[in-house]
């Protein structure tokens, strides 16, 4: 709780105190908290660096706090700043070793700077006796956290400090690396000509300083990349509309909003050919045209008998080669080719087995109508079949006067269609 209440402290100093140009909360350890490591020249972790900030009597500090070993905490230092134009300047720094207790000192030390106008800053500052000559300056960089790369502007600051101890000279150059968001990632230092690594981000996996030239053609290609995959996002999409459009149009279409005029002749093969159907199921029939040469008849209630659907079949095809019948067509738009519209057709019709029974009585020789009194005429179909039917039955049943004949019809489109006799038995008195 104390660190968010420091940070929201130093947060709101900043957004009073920061003039509209230089927004140093994006660069000045942005989260209120941070943790460095040190390495020597080798590349070995020697210590450990947590900066974070507090605020005190009206009095902003950044505070650094130096551990080694096992966590033991070695140094704190706390540089009370303010801000001045595009720096951060700290006017007094306490400064608490574990061996030489605590130290107070009051140099003008900058923490951090923007360049000005997008050109190197320069400044001079005195640390505990050393003279400074530094640098802001705007630099290109490929670095990585949490396995994500990321190439930005960022801010180099340099501190050089060159100095002589009798006659031998020595070089001491600090180069500390901020971005945007994500704050001071990278001190490295060199001494005398021996680089290693001062402070570096706990999250920070690598870094390389790049050219501006390098870091144009990255932007270039980055952008390029952008743009490649935003048209392909684009014709993707576009395709997919395109496509949906196609499938809609290509559904298949009722037979009979076209070709009504042929759906009467399709009934009349059926009834036709009804006869030769021994049983009828209970699903209608469908009739697919994809093309000229693929017609399909799902039989359905006809199965029974395939000469009903072959007969529609070669009908159909007739029809489609002698032109009275055309497929409409549409583009596919990923082939560029036509592709001929299906037409269905559904005769929604079933048939059925039906049983009439008819009443017949024996005179003289002759077969009446029990019902009607007439005299069965076998001149037609049912009274032939009725008349020898009555007539078979009489043969083996030398008495049978009074007989009842059952006869089988297929009840289709309203019409009974004759198939035969069913069954023949005497009547009891």
């Amino acid at each position: 709780m104390k660190r968010i209440i420091s940070t929201l402290l130093i947060l709101m100093a900043y957004t009073i105190m920061c003039k509209a140009e230089y927004d140093f909360s994006t660069f000045m350890y942005p989260f209120g908290f941070r943790t460095y490591y040190s390495e020597d020249s080798n590349g070995k972790t020697t210590s450990m660096s947590q900066f974070s900030f507090k605020s005190q009597a009206y009095n902003n500090f950044l505070v650094e706090e130096v551990y080694i070993g096992m966590g033991m905490n070695s140094a704190t230092s706390l540089y009370r700043y303010h801000i001045e134009d595009n720096t951060v300047v700290s006017d007094v720094q306490i400064r608490n070793n574990a061996l030489t207790g605590t130290t107070k000192y009051q140099d003008i030390l900058t923490l951090f700077a923007f360049p000005k106008e997008d050109k190197p800053y320069k400044w001079k500052e005195i640390d505990r006796g050393d003279k400074y000559q530094c640098t802001s300056e705007y630099v290109y960089l490929n670095f990585s956290i949490y396995s994500k790369s990321y190439f930005l502007k960022a801010i180099k600051i340099t501190r050089d400090n060159s100095f002589a101890v009798g006659k031998e000279k020595h070089k001491f150059i600090e180069k500390s690396y901020w971005v945007s968001d994500f704050g001071r990632i990278i001190t490295i230092v060199n001494w005398d000509g021996v680089k290693r690594i001062s402070s570096k981000l706990d999250v920070l996996d690598y870094f390389q300083e790049m050219s501006k030239e390098e870091y144009n053609t990255y932007i270039q290609k980055k952008k390029d990349e952008e743009r490649r995959a935003k048209e392909a996002a684009e014709a993707e999409a576009l395709l997919r509309k395109k496509m949906a459009a196609f499938k809609e149009k290509t559904k298949p279409r009722p037979f009979e909003e076209k070709y009504a005029i042929y759906q009467q002749p399709i009934i009349d093969i059926i009834e036709s050919q009804i006869y030769t159907l021994d049983s009828v199921g209970n699903e209608p029939m469908i009739i697919t045209i994809a093309s000229n040469y693929d017609v399909k008849v799902q039989d359905g209630a006809f199965s029974a008998s395939s000469l009903i659907g072959e007969s529609i079949k070669e009908y159909l095809k007739t029809l489609l080669n002698e032109g009275n019948i055309q497929l409409d067509t549409a583009i596919n738009p990923t082939t560029n080719k036509s592709t001929e519209i299906p037409l269905v057709l559904k005769i929604s019709q079933i048939p059925s087995i039906v049983t009439q029974k008819y009443f017949l009585n024996y005179k003289k020789g002759l077969w009446y109508d029990a019902e009607t009194q007439d005299l069965l005429d076998p001149s037609s179909s049912l009274g032939d079949m009725l008349y020898t039917s009555a007539a078979e039955f009489r043969l083996r049943y030398k008495r049978a006067k009074r007989i009842t004949i059952e006869v089988k019809y297929i009840d289709f489109n309203n019409k009974l269609h004759l198939k035969g006799v069913k069954k023949v038995y005497t009547r009891k008195e």
